[in-house]
């Protein structure tokens, strides 16, 4: 789906509001694109990095709730 094709800095919000509402794929694919492009590369590199942290925080927590919580909530 190529909404904006030739407009980076809107395909840039896209990429940045996926990231908020946390669809990490979304957001990860869109900078992607933007680093093909060339479009400011160094940018888009940190932000593919913050995306994997915060999918890799989102799945750590996961898993806390999975063994932790449910442990806790079966006292």
């Amino acid at each position: 789906m190529e909404l904006f094709p030739d407009n980076l800095p809107t395909l840039l919000r896209l990429a940045q509001a996926e990231e908020r509402i946390g669809n990490w794929d979304e957001a990860e694919r869109i900078y992607k694109d933007l680093i093909q492009r060339r479009y400011r590369t160094r940018q888009m590199g940190e932000r593919l990095e913050v995306v994997r942290k915060a999918r890799e925080l989102e799945r750590s927590k996961a898993m806390w709730h999975e063994w932790v919580d449910k442990k806790d909530d079966k006292k």
